[in-house]
């Protein structure tokens, strides 16, 4: 008889992350599950709000590196050229956010 979701490991969350998970995610829900074991009253239930923490700081943590590497605005230039098409030069015309910043604000 197969068990009932609740039922499934005594109703522990388990300490192994759902395989679908990024790498960053699986490693915080390792870190994750124990400390919640020893420290609340945490049950299997509670493995969707474990999931989407864990997704959460990967999406923040691939955004923050991102960030890092090429900033938090990025140059805008304007190409010019003459009549024929050719480019002659291109000029600057300010900075754009990153985008990658409002997916770090959502994330955090």
């Amino acid at each position: 008889m197969k068990k009932m979701d609740k039922d499934v490991n005594d109703g522990q969350l388990t300490r192994t992350p759902p395989a679908y998970l990024g790498r960053q995610a699986k490693v915080v829900w390792r870190r994750l599950v124990p400390f919640l074991e020893e420290n609340t009253p945490v049950k299997r239930i509670d493995s969707g709000l474990v999931e989407q923490y864990a997704s959460q700081y990967e999406i923040y943590r691939n955004a923050y590196k991102h960030i890092q590497e090429n900033g938090e605005v990025q140059a805008i230039y304007k190409t010019l050229q003459d009549q024929t098409g050719k480019k002659i030069g291109r000029d600057f015309v300010g900075y754009k956010r990153n985008p990658m910043t409002q997916i770090y604000d959502s994330a955090v």
